[in-house]
């Protein structure tokens, strides 16, 4: 995302802008929009922290939700998994990314491949501090470790938890600030998964009502004429979605169409009831 003028801070607007200029975004609905900024920039006003927390959107929206929601799905399904927040911004990026990006997606490979005693010409080399030193010898037994056993932990490591109901995951720093923690944006997480999805489905519920019959089933307008439908739910879940059945999409292929081009239906008059499979 492509964002210009980060530096001097952020307002609501661009922030609503930035989001729906973005594809992917974009992609939620221009409905959804709204609900992400209220959700992510409440009443602040200051423009740095609302770019910080612009960021903060996109970062979870792009990576943290989807890594966590992989996390969850191995672990449910009896793999061993062990999760971490890398906390630690490389210093050799000093000079090179502002101070409000902190550290980011790839950074870990800095240190994973040991960055800090890599040449001065080499790719990842450059200026380091003598903890990160430390920090990358580290993560290479973390590394190194679960590639031989499934397990990171090792002698000399700070506790690494186990992925498992409780969520623990390893916050990666310098000493002494890496640590254990739990429950990574949890709060963050429901509303991306559990209160977002309820919101979407109210509005869609909504704008169905709006726009039904007068028994609130969903009535679309096509090019060849209405179609009626009715409100059905998804298995294993309480989403509600319109369903549609037996709409014609070409003429019926019998006669002396059976080898012919497909063309289009006939157009109808009034509202044609697309609520049931027809016989086959």
């Amino acid at each position: 995302m492509n964002v210009s003028g980060l530096e001097e801070g952020m307002d609501r607007e661009t922030v609503t802008t930035a989001l729906l200029s973005n594809p992917l975004m974009r992609s939620l609905g221009a409905a959804v929009i709204p609900l992400l900024v209220e959700e992510y920039l409440g009443d602040e006003t200051d423009p740095a922290e609302i770019r910080n927390r612009f960021l903060d959107l996109c970062g979870d929206f792009v990576f943290v939700m989807p890594a966590l929601k992989t996390a969850k799905y191995h672990r449910d399904s009896g793999y061993p998994v062990y999760f971490y927040e890398l906390r630690r911004r490389p210093s050799l990026f000093k000079d090179i990314k502002p101070d409000y990006v902190k550290a980011d997606h790839g950074d870990e490979l800095f240190f994973v491949i040991g960055g800090p005693f890599l040449p001065d010409d080499t790719l990842f080399s450059g200026l380091t501090e003598e903890e990160e030193k430390v920090l990358s010898k580290n993560m290479m037994k973390y590394w190194a470790n679960f590639a031989r056993t499934g397990d990171p932990n090792g002698p000399g490591l700070a506790e690494w938890p186990r992925y498992d109901q409780d969520e623990g995951y390893l916050q990666i720093d310098v000493h002494p600030k890496q640590k254990a923690a739990q429950r990574l944006k949890d709060t963050k997480y429901e509303f991306w998964n559990k209160i977002l999805p309820e919101k979407i489905q109210k509005m869609a519920q909504e704008a169905a009502e709006h726009a039904g019959g007068e028994d609130g089933r969903p009535l679309v307008g096509t090019r060849y004429g209405k179609l009626l439908g009715k409100m059905v739910t998804v298995k294993e879940t309480d989403r509600q979605v319109h369903a549609f059945y037996g709409v014609p999409f070409a003429k019926p292929p019998v006669g002396p169409l059976r080898f012919a081009a497909s063309g289009p239906p006939e157009s109808w008059n009034g509202v044609k009831e697309a609520t049931e499979q027809p016989p086959m």
